[in-house]
């Protein structure tokens, strides 16, 4: 799978959520403990920003660097136009020729570029679920970018979850959106 296809297509999944959400969105409880909507749109700009900064070749903390408070208001007052603008600058360094073989410093390690790149689409399309599950948006994400993030995750995550909660049991029969989600400790 090209790598920047799947980032354009996640990028339009989620652009088009954050898009859908209304006024009377921003207060609303999300699957992500203690954040309303408002401040899960913050956080998903401030997210996109921090991994552009890294990309760009800033050692910053990929975890640390994006608490809500730090980043109140950043999706304010337009989070589509302020999503668009992030994602714009994404696809621009993720293009350059040699991003993805490249290593980038973090604080805490040195880490692959298809590896920072992997956990960008994970961060992208699980908050954009959690973003459309708030909201009463449809959450089903693409099935291939699904399948292709758990996989990528189930690897990655064996022994530190990073952030995430502890796996949530999904269905046998559950889609790779359920999947992945409940992999991230998110009820589908």
């Amino acid at each position: 799978m090209d790598p920047m296809d799947q980032l354009e297509r996640a990028q339009a999944w989620t652009g088009a959520i954050v898009a859908g959400v209304h006024k009377e969105d921003l207060h609303e409880p999300t699957p992500c403990a203690e954040w309303d909507v408002a401040k899960l749109l913050d956080h998903l700009i401030a997210d996109i920003d921090t991994f552009n900064r890294v990309a760009s070749g800033e050692p910053l903390d990929l975890v640390t660097s994006i608490t809500p408070e730090e980043n109140e208001g950043r999706a304010a007052p337009d989070a589509a136009a302020a999503f668009d603008q992030v994602v714009k600058r994404a696809r621009e360094l993720w293009s350059a020729p040699g991003a993805l073989e490249r290593i980038y410093k973090t604080s805490r390690s040195e880490l692959p570029g298809a590896g920072i790149f992997n956990i960008f689409l994970i961060e992208l399309l699980v908050h954009g679920w959690d973003i459309a599950k708030a909201t009463g948006q449809q959450r089903e994400m693409p099935a291939d970018l699904a399948e292709a993030e758990l996989a990528f995750t189930t690897k990655m995550m064996k022994d530190k979850r990073m952030g995430f909660a502890e796996p949530v049991l999904a269905p046998e029969d559950a889609s790779a959106t359920d999947r992945l989600v409940a992999f991230l400790g998110r009820t589908p």
